[in-house]
This record gives structure tokens, sequence and C-alpha cells, in this order.
């Protein structure tokens, strides 16, 4: 806005409209991603701790109605796991 200081108004107007704006929704990372991830950060784990873990951190789009993987709560599943191993959370 401040390139657009001493101009605003039709001058702003035209350069706005020739960029294309839309709204794009970023859910979050797939289920393979986020196992990934829970890999990376835990070590292997059991494919149903894995299940479960990441069945708890699913939620669902209000808008799209499409479920994903909510990344705060896969921080947060991953510091819990964590902290009941005592240390980094990698398997011993």
């Amino acid at each position: 806005m401040q390139i657009f200081e001493n101009r605003r108004g039709v001058y702003f107007e035209k350069w706005r409209g020739r960029i294309e704006q839309q709204e794009l929704r970023v859910l979050g990372p797939s289920v393979e991603e986020a196992a990934g991830i829970l890999a990376a950060e835990l070590g292997e784990l059991k494919e149903k701790s894995v299940r479960v873990i990441l069945d708890g951190c699913m939620v669902a789009d209000p808008v799209s109605r499409k479920s994903y993987v909510n990344m705060h709560r896969l921080f947060n599943a991953i510091r819990s796991v964590r902290a009941r191993r005592g240390g980094n959370g990698k398997v011993q």
C-alpha cells in the first residue's frame, strides 16, 4: 500500500485488477506424510500406534468437509510420546 500512497483510487484499482486473487485453503499433510513425520521424530513405531496417534489428529475442514491431519494436534501428540518415553522420544 505504501507504493500507492500518493496515487490511490483508480491507479491502485488498475493494478489490483491485474493480480489474480484466489483463496487457497491449505488443510494439512496427508496421512502418509504425517506418518513420515512421526517416523522421523519418534523412530519406528508399530503400525497400530501410528494409526491411533493419527486418528487422534484427524479433523474435518468446516468448508470443504475433507478430513486432514491437524499439525497442532500432531505436534502435541509427538510431545506427549516423548514425555512418556522421557527424553528425545527415539526408541532406545
